[in-house]
């Protein structure tokens, strides 16, 4: 199912009364990756949000958890452009 949604879903920010927010399906997306510690699926989230989903609106728990979920070897090239 998890798959289905990341392949299909929505990902990108929700506007909402001028306002933008992460919608639910990119955060239940990213808490399941950190939860199952699939590092593909983590990054394909955040791949596809990327346009719309910026950190600042992201927030910093989840890339925290990532740090403590992923050696930072595997998380370097998506949290620091080469």
């Amino acid at each position: 199912m998890a798959q289905f949604v990341l392949k299909n879903g929505h990902l990108g920010a929700v506007y909402s009364g001028g306002r933008r927010s992460v919608p639910e399906n990119t955060l239940l997306l990213i808490d399941l990756a950190l939860e199952w510690n699939d590092f593909a699926m983590w990054a394909a989230v955040l791949e596809k949000s990327k346009g719309d989903v910026s950190p600042q609106l992201l927030g910093s728990a989840p890339l925290i958890r990532a740090w403590n979920a992923f050696p930072f070897n595997i998380i370097r090239p998506v949290l620091v452009p080469s």
